[in-house]
């Protein structure tokens, strides 16, 4: 009996024993696999600008060379026109950009048929760059891509957020600031299925006469949130604390919440025009104090700072209620992005400039 009862406890015990190690084993396993997507999703990402034009303004070097800083490993795209790509020679050595030449990309029927019914006006450039990123992504095929606008100044290492890009954002992330309009300085997109979609979308539409800012507002009520959703331009604290939104030309949220989505879990802002202008100014001046007059809040309602961060990067923090939180583009619409560049010396600091530069703005 006690032989058989000791018998017993041991099986018991090596029973638990084995259960416990496979219970490790699968954690341990369901760890590595996590980090293993982690890491691999934070390396496969690109930011990708677009310019179209016959010069290159010296704004978009200091942009890629700012995008470059805060993102030293991932890829950084310019889509541009051969004869720019000819006279880039930016004073920033190792932006390492990779210029591709809008003439060698295949233009795909989407793009040949929006060019064919478009609805001409003055906007018709801004919106082409949606179709040559399109044309860009069927050529070479990317996911998780941040377009920006190259009047942008970018404050963050992309890849700290990208989880959460991925996770929430399957089409597009959007800077919208009111209910029928975004400033599409900043932009996430998931793969190149989010952005055919975009770009059909834009083909079935030509015929109307949309802006570039318009049109993703008439995308997200045809398609819905899945196909492209808002990026917290708010702080959620501020948004609860307000009976509604409205603009100063009294353009209404129908949902205030919109405009903070998922703020709580970046715990920082992007901006879609309004703290930039009221931070930087536009390019009519003033230089500071500009109230966006279409944007669902008043920029003036919050305080600002600029921080150094542990690499002597000068970074600027929207105040709450005695909170900083980050704010990760700013869209400098005076073009005076080396006045607001993260450098404190060297290349691209308003000092470096030559007047050449100064006078072009």
């Amino acid at each position: 009996m006690l032989y058989s009862h000791i018998k017993l406890e041991a099986r018991t015990s090596l029973k638990k024993i084995i259960l416990d190690l496979q219970s490790k084993t699968f954690r341990l396993g369901w760890v590595l696999c996590f980090l293993f997507n982690t890491l691999y999703a934070s390396s496969n990402y690109s930011i990708i600008f677009v310019h179209i034009g016959e010069s290159l303004p010296p704004h978009v070097e200091i942009a890629l060379s700012q995008a470059r800083l805060f993102n030293p490993n991932c890829e950084i795209i310019l889509l541009t026109n051969q004869a720019l790509i000819e006279k880039f020679s930016p004073i920033d050595t190792s932006i390492n950009v990779n210029l591709v030449a809008l003439e060698h990309i295949p233009m795909t029927p989407t793009h040949l048929n929006w060019k064919e019914h478009l609805y001409i006006h003055d906007w018709n450039v801004y919106s082409e760059r949606f179709l040559y990123l399109y044309d860009f992504l069927e050529w070479q095929p990317r996911e998780n891509i941040f377009h920006m606008e190259h009047d942008n100044l970018l404050y963050v290492n992309l890849e700290e957020l990208l989880p959460l890009f991925t996770s929430l954002y399957k089409g597009i992330g959007a800077t919208f600031d009111n209910d029928e309009r975004c400033v599409c300085g900043f932009l996430y997109i998931h793969n190149l299925k989010a952005m055919a979609c975009y770009a059909q979308f834009m083909e079935a539409c030509a015929h109307l006469d949309r802006s570039d800012m318009q049109l993703p507002s008439f995308f997200k009520r045809a398609k819905g949130q899945k196909a492209i959703d808002h990026l917290p331009i708010l702080v959620s604290e501020y948004v609860e604390n307000q009976h509604e939104l409205e603009s100063y030309h009294h353009h209404k949220a129908a949902d205030k919440y919109d405009f903070c989505r998922n703020f709580d879990l970046f715990q920082s802002v992007f901006d879609a025009a309004a703290l930039g202008q009221y931070i930087v100014g536009t390019h009519r001046g003033p230089p500071a104090g500009f109230i966006n007059e279409a944007c669902i809040f008043d920029a003036s309602k919050f305080k600002y700072e600029w921080r150094l961060d542990d690499q002597n990067r000068r970074i600027p923090y929207i105040i709450y209620n005695g909170k900083g939180y980050r704010i990760n583009n700013l869209h400098v619409h005076s073009k005076n992005l080396a006045a607001f560049s993260s450098r404190i010396s060297g290349p691209y600091t308003l000092g470096h400039l030559s007047p050449i530069y100064l006078g072009q703005w």
